[in-house]
């Protein structure tokens, strides 16, 4: 299988979508879920990102109740079957894929509460070897609604004990996207969710891959902890970036 060289390099590859108009459609009907929800609860309407992020506050447990159903809108769901996603995966060692999680992110200006400190994915899902992670975003990136910092190569020295947590902060690379562009990732890069310090709600999506032709993951009965976590080493775990 001839797998991207870049992304062996580099352990991140970023890739235009084509699906700026679909992406963009999603994100207003993000808005559309946070304001019916205020409306059906006798609330003020919710126009944008601001009055979302206000909500947030306000109404903190029925935000987090809208906000956990957007990942379910079938335009959502649909993304990971966009056949430019299945090519590009493919590109990056993917034969079989299976998405194991969906996550979806709203993480809102100035609040750093809820921010992914420096970590590997691998520790927490511990899949195929060759498992990685797709991050659409549905706006722009840019440094100033935080991008994801990542640490490039540091995928071939598969799980770390600290998962990288002793990495200089000059390692680390900031990488902007536009909106229909999206950023796959090894399981065992380094990286870190950036400070949104916008006045937008930095929406992404991420799509968590596994590959069911993997012999190693089978032979572990394709193992996925679901939502909980696991502590780094695991005996059975053998931790290495394949290609």
């Amino acid at each position: 299988m001839n797998v991207e060289k870049k992304y062996i390099e580099n352990g991140v590859l970023v890739f235009s979508t084509g699906l700026e108009n679909n992406l963009r459609n999603i994100r207003a009907k993000f808005t559309k879920i946070f304001d019916n929800s205020a409306r059906m609860n006798g609330l003020d309407p919710i126009k944008n990102d601001k009055d979302v992020a206000k909500f947030s506050k306000t109404n903190h447990e029925l935000w987090v109740s809208s906000y956990d159903q957007l990942r379910f809108l079938p335009e959502v769901l649909a993304i990971s079957n966009e056949q430019i996603i299945l090519k590009n995966i493919k590109k990056c060692g993917i034969k079989f894929p299976v998405v194991d999680e969906i996550v979806l992110r709203g993480d809102m200006p100035y609040d750093d509460q809820w921010r992914s400190e420096t970590h590997q994915d691998s520790d927490y899902f511990q899949g195929s070897m060759n498992s990685l992670i797709v991050w659409i975003p549905f706006q722009d990136i840019d440094s100033q609604i935080g991008p994801l910092d990542v640490v490039k190569g540091s995928h071939k020295n598969g799980s770390i004990n600290d998962q990288g947590k002793s990495i200089n902060d000059s390692e680390f690379t900031s990488i902007t996207m536009k909106l229909g562009e999206a950023l796959v990732f090894s399981q065992f890069l380094v990286h870190r969710s950036g400070k949104n310090r916008s006045d937008d709600i930095r929406f992404s999506l991420q799509l968590r891959i596994n590959d069911l032709e993997d012999d190693e993951w089978a032979k572990r009965k394709f193992f996925f902890p679901k939502r909980k976590f696991v502590n780094s080493p695991r005996i059975d775990f053998p931790t290495y970036f394949p290609f």
